[in-house]
């Protein structure tokens, strides 16, 4: 039995909404590279784990 982690991850919408940060400031972060995502056509996801480190201590280069 393995024990992997999957990581939750949020549309831009739903990690402002989730940290009551505006949508605007989220997706500059994201456009800036100051946190990871991944494009999935249109949608952007955010993980959750990486972008509260962000919110902690600033830049994130690792991939979530």
């Amino acid at each position: 039995m393995s024990n992997n982690h999957i990581p939750t991850m949020l549309g831009i919408k739903e990690t402002a909404q989730r940290y009551g940060l505006p949508v605007y400031w989220v997706r500059c972060a994201v456009k800036q590279k100051k946190v990871p995502s991944v494009t999935l056509g249109k949608k952007i996801l955010i993980c959750t784990e990486t972008f509260e480190a962000f919110l902690r201590g600033g830049d994130v280069n690792e991939e979530p």
